[in-house]
Order: structure tokens, then sequence, then C-alpha cells
């Protein structure tokens, strides 16, 4: 768990030292201690995402989205194959924002939609942050269609 956290924590500086703006996260009214954890958990990810960490990010993942990314390789090449994706996936993007979140019934799983943005293009995101066996990890990140920036969302 003080890996986790300290994992935390180094993401969150490694976004204010390479951002221009800080990232944002809408308000809810209706956060719980579990959502406002995750919403910790998905700001750590996606900073690593913008700022292309495969570390950050791998170290947050759940054991099923790390293989997932990494494939069918041995555990010492993951983070290779994890630093790969997120140089693919966070190419060109700079920023973030969190538009929306989602907490499930048994509140073991909350799901975040927002923005990825870069100069010339950005991207919306689906991010769910689940508890495996009492710990909060990214379970599964998806990022959809490139649309050129400054683009009206539809």
């Amino acid at each position: 768990m003080k890996r986790l956290a300290a994992v935390v924590v180094l993401g969150l500086m490694v976004h204010g030292a390479a951002a221009k703006d800080p990232p944002t996260v809408a308000p809810t009214s209706d956060s719980t201690p579990e959502s406002r954890w995750a919403r910790t958990i998905a700001a750590s990810f996606l900073d690593g995402m913008v700022t292309n960490n495969g570390e950050v990010a791998g170290n947050l993942m759940s054991a099923s989205f790390r293989k997932s990314v990494a494939g069918d390789v041995q555990q010492d090449s993951q983070p290779a194959k994890i630093n790969e994706w997120v140089q693919v996936q966070g190419t060109g993007l700079t920023h973030w924002t969190i538009e929306s979140e989602e907490t499930s019934p048994a509140k073991d799983a909350v799901s975040f939609r927002g923005t990825m943005t870069g100069d010339k293009e950005q991207a919306p995101f689906t991010i769910i942050i689940a508890s495996e066996a009492g710990k909060w990890h990214v379970d599964s990140f998806s990022e959809g269609l490139r649309t050129k920036a400054g683009a009206k969302k539809e």
C-alpha cells in the first residue's frame, strides 16, 4: 500500500511539473469516500498517460488490466509493453479533464468519463477504477476516436 501511495503522489507531482494548466475534475454532490479515492487513482493514471510515464500508469493497473495491455509475456517483460502502450495512447495529448463519474451500486467500482487534449487533437476516454482485494486499481481504460482539438463534442 505504501508503494501505491508513493506512485499516486509521484503521478500528481509529474503532472504538476509538466502541465501548463492543472487537471480539472468536475465536482459531484454525491461523492463518496470510495469515489474520492478512485478519483485520485484516476488522476494519477491520467497524469501518467499524458506525460508518457508507463511506470506510473502500470503501477496503478489491476493485474488483469496489466495482462490485457501487456499480452501474454513474462512478468519481467510487462513494464516495457505497458510503456509502449502508454506511449501510443498518450502521444500528442497533454491535458485531461474528468467530466462525469458513476459509482457502482456496490461501491466497488467507479467509472469516469472525460477528455484528453493536446495542441492538435482531443479524445474522449472512459476509465474504470475498481477495488481488488481492498485496493483500488485501474481496471479498464478506453480512448475514443481522436478529433481536431477544439472540435465540438456530439
